[in-house]
């Protein structure tokens, strides 16, 4: 009965290391990814951001895709543009099942989406697009924690992906993080089909923990 009792237990410890092991990312919930939210005609846009994207600066909107760049899903594509200025950007919050997405040190936020350039507006012009992180708000008294860098332009008529990947900080905790798509130029930046995945590590102490007791009762066993 004792054997019994103490091979139930391994059970248990390594049914907990496997599902720890195992642990799947969480679809981070993007509001509007795809920017069909607003319903719109041929030839159709809308400016001041998309349902669920906040403009911030700049001109910012969706519209209804055409030939010059068919959209990859839906009918509307995004985009930043902005003449005036020249620079234009939109950002959410990024969520978990509705909720402000609640990372922990070393949480791992993977995004990815598609840029693209029109064949029938401003072809050949170059673009200045980047992906950016911030922490508590955009500007003002936020912090930016990831930027990409200008990613430069695509093809006329073409999309790219881009993907990026974030290891939050113990500075992160307990914070709102905001996606922020931005354009540092007055060319045309096309977006489309935004997501992404939130991941945290296996808890090393409740690895060690675990291995710990299953060392001890193996050893009990072979007393």
């Amino acid at each position: 009965m004792r054997s019994m009792k103490t091979w139930t237990m391994i059970a248990v410890l390594l049914g907990g290391l496997g599902a720890l092991a195992q642990a799947a990312p969480v679809a981070l919930d993007i509001t509007n990814p795809g920017f069909d939210d607003d319903v719109l005609a041929p030839g159709g846009y809308t400016t001041g951001g998309c349902a669920g994207w906040t403009q911030f600066q700049g001109l910012t909107g969706c519209q209804y895709a055409g030939a010059g760049l068919p959209a990859l899903s839906g009918n509307n594509v995004a985009f930043l543009s902005n003449h005036q200025v020249g620079y234009s950007g939109m950002y959410q919050t990024l969520k978990v099942d509705g909720s402000a997405l609640s990372v922990v040190e070393g949480g791992v936020i993977d995004l990815s989406l598609y840029q693209g350039h029109r064949s029938d507006y401003q072809p050949g012009v170059t673009q200045e697009f980047s992906i950016q992180l911030w922490r508590d708000e955009i500007g003002g008294s936020g912090t930016k924690i990831y930027d990409t860098g200008t990613l430069g332009s695509v093809a006329d008529g073409t999309w790219v992906e881009r993907q990026i990947s974030y290891t939050a900080t113990a500075s992160d905790v307990g914070k709102d993080i905001l996606l922020l798509l931005w354009s540092n130029t007055a060319s045309q930046v096309c977006l489309e089909d935004v997501s992404g995945t939130y991941d945290v590590p296996e808890p090393a102490t409740m690895s060690l923990l675990a291995l710990g007791g299953l060392g001890v009762l193996i050893r009990r066993r072979k007393r």
